[in-house]
């Protein structure tokens, strides 16, 4: 009961389709810019406060200027740095299927084809075939996703390959890439394929979809009370003038 706590948690994490909504957003990319210039002006700020500015017509006075970053800069920093944190896991792990293409259309226009399509698949269920940790379940679940693309869009799935724990993984993985050698897809039904491997894709990899979601929430909570705390100042000057 309590070992499989874990895996329904990763079973309600967001598949990388609806993740990529920030993952490709241009202002959540932009917190690598943030998490470098905060710093920055934090560090010329602390310097500036170490100033001693000679008064003039004064008998040697000084005036020491006193800099501060708002309290909200650290939250602004901490939400940028959790943002870059996800963005980076989003632009690794992401499938590229599902982060290069939000269409079959843009699919189309850059060039790509049935065989393409038939390379995410492999890219996609390989390394799922190949998992030692629960190795006969992810075999299992490799083996119906591809069953369920095979009927819908091309061969027979019966020519699977079965697993054989004496075999290596050399072998195993040689079974898996003859399998793929002889799939052709329907002309007609390269554009449903696309789909069905863009679907499968978008919940692979959970682990690293719960990393990346977790650290997108991460940045929200940090960002929030900047956001209210600028509503507000806005607010109070819009309302006494």
């Amino acid at each position: 009961m309590i070992g499989s706590l874990p895996m329904r948690t990763l079973s309600f994490t967001p598949g990388w389709m609806t993740l990529r909504t920030l993952g490709e957003s241009r202002v959540i990319k932009s917190s690598y810019f943030w998490f470098v210039f905060v710093p920055i002006v934090a560090h010329a700020v602390a310097g500036a406060s170490t100033m001693t500015i000679p008064v003039p017509f004064t008998d040697g006075e000084v005036f020491t200027p006193s800099f501060s970053l708002p309290f909200r800069w650290q939250f602004f920093y901490y939400s940028s740095l959790a943002f870059a944190i996800a963005s980076l896991v989003y632009a690794t792990r992401c499938p590229k299927i599902v982060s290069r293409f939000e269409s079959y259309a843009q699919f189309e226009e850059q060039g790509n084809r049935a065989d393409r399509t038939i390379e995410y698949l492999r890219q996609h269920i390989i390394p799922m075939a190949m998992e030692p940790w629960l190795v006969q379940k992810k075999i299992a679940n490799a083996k119906r996703e591809m069953s369920f693309f095979m009927r819908r869009v091309c061969s027979d799935p019966s020519s699977l390959p079965e697993y054989d724990e004496s075999q290596s993984n050399r072998s195993w993985r040689s079974k898996w890439n003859a399998t793929f050698n002889n799939i052709a897809i329907y002309p007609h039904q390269e554009a449903e394929a696309f789909w069905i491997v863009r679907d499968l894709s978008s919940g692979s990899k959970p682990m690293s979809r719960f990393v990346c979601t977790l650290f997108y929430v991460i940045g929200f909570a940090f960002l929030v009370p900047v956001l209210y705390q600028n509503f507000m100042y806005v607010l109070h000057f819009s309302v006494n003038p």
